[in-house]
């Protein structure tokens, strides 16, 4: 059984080894391209094709130059069509080779005489290589690119997009303007466009280039574009958050185009401070644009303005510049009522004014009452809670004592006063203090006149409510001050102390609120049978009002200055007594 396998498998391979392998002479030799590079050149293999010389080794003869033949023994085994490829390498020298005999290796008897020549090239300078472009310089204005094979004498020549404008950029080695800088190691070029139409497109819709290294050996097209600024971030700084820092990649000559928000229009002349890194930019606005920022915000773009381009847009929002604070409470000092709190306009540095409304806030149906300034010395946590650097934000304002005459009990409204343009916002606890209710008013009675020590003297009371001291009084006749006539002025400060009442209707601790005016003779001539009006005089300010029982007594007229009284026992004068009337 085991040798009729050997004999069936001896069989088989008999088919299979073809029959060139014994005894065939090959007839022909070819080479295919006759013409080959040292490598890294293009072509540098070349096809080898032998007639009738399948599955053959061959072993050949070959010339260098025309010189004296050598052979190769066991030089190429072929296959099935009889062919082999051959790659060159650099040891392979330049010049003209050929082959001139070729014989089966396995039959050496003889050579077959064949001619195949091959010429040997020296590879061909290599193609210049563009790996990466961009673009650089602190502007942005430059190419710069990466890649191998750039020489001196290299050149690039710049298109625009429409193949209208061109320029060709010269290598160190032309002495030509415009040139590139060349890297020692010849894998870096830069370069500045300043053909002013190339460097709009440089910006706009980018350019295509190539690296030329002379005839047909040029890199390939490639397109490079100066990219628009980028913004990444940005946010208020500074103390009064009236600087604006942006974040993202800028060129140097970066300019700002600020607009308010949702609108057109540029603002002239919006910033000053301008500070750009490649990073990182920052600016401060003018006070021209305030109000457009601290009520819609800011719309702002950087722009490249030698292209020009611009980056994407940025919103920066209003920032809290509102008024803010709060009314402490209510104070007394002696007679003085004060209002106390703190006021301030975020990030403003002053102070502010503030305007105090009763009864409602301003425009809903508050009474404008008084006004004064938030500039006492704060604390430090106030400032903070301001963003302020001032130090100076709280307020003791005097409660004119018309406002408690006039309004007590209704609530208070304190509205800060922006300096900023900006709403004059009520600060807290507005509305749930209220006006003190004291009555500081004049009162008082004209008692009425008598004779005193041959003198007729007006006698009566006066007081300013809440008021322990004593108050003036000035005398009128014929009418109230206005109409009346002015006669006399005098201080109701004699004791009151027989009449306690009197301390009650003063609602003070005082005793001395009575007064005493002599009329004279002079007075009563002038303005006898006039009614007279007694003014109590306010030490708060509040109106000199007319005190009780003004108008209904007279001044007395003038009479005799003396009288005569006669006295009698029946028919006989005893005495004559004289009596000197006032």
């Amino acid at each position: 059984m085991v040798s009729k396998r050997i004999g069936l498998l001896t069989f088989l391979l008999w088919l299979v080894i073809p029959v060139a392998a014994f005894g065939q002479q090959p007839y022909s030799l070819d080479i295919s391209p006759g013409q080959v590079y040292q490598p890294p050149g293009d072509p540098s293999c070349y096809t080898v094709t032998v007639g009738d010389g399948a599955y053959m080794t061959i072993d050949v003869l070959f010339t260098y130059e025309g010189g004296d033949p050598q052979e190769i023994p066991g030089w190429l085994t072929l296959d099935w069509n009889g062919q082999a490829m051959v790659c060159i390498d650099g040891s392979m020298a330049v010049g003209q080779w050929a082959i001139v005999g070729v014989r089966n290796t396995y039959e050496p008897y003889y050579y077959t005489s064949v001619y195949a020549p091959l010429e040997v090239l020296p590879a061909p300078p290599p193609h210049p290589w563009i790996d990466q472009l961009g673009s650089g310089c602190d502007n942005w204005d430059c190419i710069w690119i990466t890649g191998t094979n750039f020489l001196p004498n290299s050149r690039v020549l710049i298109v625009d997009p429409n193949s209208i404008s061109s320029q060709w950029i010269w290598g160190p080695g032309y002495g030509y303007e415009p040139h590139f800088d060349l890297a020692p190691d010849g894998q870096l070029i830069t370069f500045q466009v300043t053909d002013p139409t190339l460097r709009y497109h440089f910006g706009y819709d980018g350019l295509w280039l190539y690296v030329w290294n002379g005839d047909e050996n040029v890199s390939a097209w490639r397109y490079v574009q100066s990219p628009p600024p980028t913004v990444s971030a940005g946010d208020a700084t500074c103390d009064d958050l009236r600087c604006l820092w942006m974040s993202g990649s800028f060129p140097l000559n970066a300019v700002i185009d600020l607009r308010p928000h949702g609108q057109p229009n540029v603002l002239p002349n919006s910033y000053t401070d301008l500070n750009v890194t490649e990073p990182q930019l920052s600016f401060r606005l003018n006070p021209s644009v305030y109000y457009a920022y601290d009520t819609a915000g800011l719309d702002a773009w950087v722009v490249n303005t030698l292209f020009p381009n611009w980056s994407g847009g940025t919103y920066f929002p209003p920032q809290p510049r509102w008024v803010h604070g709060y009314i402490d409470g209510i104070s007394l000092s002696g007679y003085q009522y004060y209002l106390n709190g703190w006021a301030c306009a975020i990030t403003y540095p002053g102070s502010i004014d503030v305007h105090v409304y009763v009864g409602g806030p301003a425009g809903g149906g508050g009474t404008f009452a008084f006004s004064g300034t938030a500039n006492i010395a704060s604390e430090p946590n106030i400032s903070t809670d301001c963003h302020s650097t001032s130090s100076h934000l709280r307020f003791s304002i005097p409660i004119p004592h018309s406002v408690t005459q006039q309004y007590g009990g209704q609530p208070i409204y304190v509205h800060g006063i922006s300096p900023f343009g900006l709403a004059n916002l009520t600060i807290d606890n507005s509305g749930v203090l209220t006006i003190p209710a004291v009555d500081r008013s004049i009162t008082g009675w004209i008692s009425g006149y008598v004779v005193e020590n041959n003198q007729y003297v007006l006698k009566g009371w006066a007081c300013a409510k809440t008021y322990p001291g004593s108050v003036d009084v000035h005398l009128y006749a014929g009418g109230p001050a206005g109409t009346g006539t002015m006669v006399t002025s005098t201080t109701a400060n004699l004791t009151s102390t027989n009449d306690p009442q009197i301390a009650v209707f003063c609602n003070a601790g005082g005793t001395n609120y009575r007064f005493s005016i002599p009329l004279t003779m002079a007075m009563r001539q002038q303005y006898g049978g006039q009614p007279l009006y007694v003014h109590g005089i306010s030490p708060f300010g509040l109106a000199n009002s007319t005190i009780g029982n003004s108008g209904n007594i007279n001044m007395p007229l003038p009479v005799a200055t003396s009288s005569k009284e006669y006295i009698y026992i029946g028919d006989r004068l005893l005495a004559v007594d004289t009596t000197n009337l006032p």
